[in-house]
């Protein structure tokens, strides 16, 4: 029997990478049939066409600003998750699916199969989703979006919340609603880069944080290399902003022979089999990819769970955390720098990781299992 599935991701990078990882791992059953649906232009940064799936459209092409677009938060989450309820909602007429797989971010997409009767399973996106304070603020947000309240994970169609990862990576001492766990692998990556100098810091802020100013990237540039970084590769958006560093990295290279690069968008996939360190705002999936490649995270949080991430690795040694208002500093980003590179208690912490990675089922049992639950014949 072929299984339809609908796998829905809110439009950010980090959101998609939730998903691929089991939308990979049903291409692989062989009895499924997979369609990815979301944002367009995700779905061309994520490297999609790397896996045997359909891609349909569905909800905003990007995340709403409440600066750009003069709204509020919570109208935000409104007017997204009711875009995508409505799309979903359509693309279930269609194709009939027989489970939706969405991550935590995508409200909507979690509506629209309590709507139409579809058997539903929820990803961690945001760390701290299943957490006490996140669990009850996810339920806020879909009843902001439903335009009522209703305790919908307590229907038989919610199949379950998991993550991938560590345990210890989502959990804290307020738990908020079941989770399972499962190993956690980045998903499929295009060519990597390879040859860079070594040792090599990456340097991404993501998408929707406010970048560092000209002068913050100029105290960064110098603290990694009074570190001994051989190699630094800087994503920056603002391009008046890169190509000023631009101009900077030339000089800094010249006087200490240092490769540095710069680039508008950072496929981190792409290059952390190649990194020693990732300094970043810590993202659920940035950091875990990190890891994954036993490559440092200097995390300097700047929001919502990415505090939570800067905690729970700060707990575990498995990152050095900075202050992102001051710790951007050339002598701050030096010691934390050195503490990446020569720090045996983080250097350990990495390797726990593994471990305790290692150590969890792989997401293809979760798809025997959730094949088996929509296959059994009623009695």
């Amino acid at each position: 029997m072929t299984l339809t599935i609908l796998a829905a991701y809110a439009p950010g990078l980090g959101h998609a990478n939730t998903v691929l990882p089991l939308v990979e791992d049903f291409t692989r059953h062989g009895d499924c049939a997979v369609f990815l649906c979301g944002s367009q232009t995700v779905a061309r940064q994520a490297d999609t066409h790397l896996l045997p799936v359909h891609h349909r459209r569905a909800g905003p092409e990007s995340f709403l600003r409440t600066s750009d677009n003069g709204l509020s938060g919570d109208e935000v989450i409104t007017r997204m998750g009711r875009a995508s309820r409505h799309d979903i909602t359509t693309l279930i007429h269609e194709l009939r699916p027989d489970l939706l797989v969405c991550d935590t971010s995508e409200r909507g997409a979690v509506l629209a199969a309590l709507d139409c009767a579809v058997p539903f399973v929820r990803v961690v996106s945001c760390a701290d989703a299943a957490t006490g304070p996140g669990s009850v603020e996810e339920a806020r947000r879909r009843a902001l979006i439903r335009g009522r309240e209703h305790d919908d994970l307590e229907s038989p169609l919610n199949l379950g919340t998991i993550a991938f990862g560590p345990p210890w990576y989502f959990h804290d001492t307020h738990p908020g609603e079941p989770l399972s766990c499962y190993r956690y692998r980045p998903p499929p990556t295009p060519a990597p880069v390879s040859g860079p100098v070594r040792p090599r810091a990456l340097v991404s802020f993501g998408t929707f944080v406010a970048e560092p100013s000209p002068p913050i990237f100029e105290q960064i540039i110098e603290g990694l290399i009074d570190a001994g970084l051989r190699s630094v590769t800087l994503k920056i958006r603002h391009r008046p902003a890169r190509d000023q560093i631009q101009r900077y990295a030339a000089t800094a290279a010249a006087r200490t022979g240092c490769e540095i690069t710069t680039a508008a968008e950072l496929n981190l996939r792409q290059h952390l089999g190649s990194a020693d360190m990732l300094l970043c705002h810590g993202s659920a999936t940035s950091t875990l990819e990190a890891l994954y490649h036993q490559v440092i995270p200097i995390i300097a949080p700047t929001h919502g769970d990415t505090y939570f991430v800067a905690r729970q690795c700060a707990a575990t040694s498995t990152a050095v955390v900075i202050d992102w208002a001051n710790g951007c500093t050339r002598n701050a980003i030096r010691q934390a720098a050195m503490t990446a590179i020569q720090g045996p208690a983080v250097r350990a912490g990495v390797e726990r990781f593994d471990i305790d990675n290692n150590r969890l089922p792989p997401g293809s049992e979760l798809v025997e299992k959730l094949y088996g639950q929509l296959t059994a014949q009623p009695g």
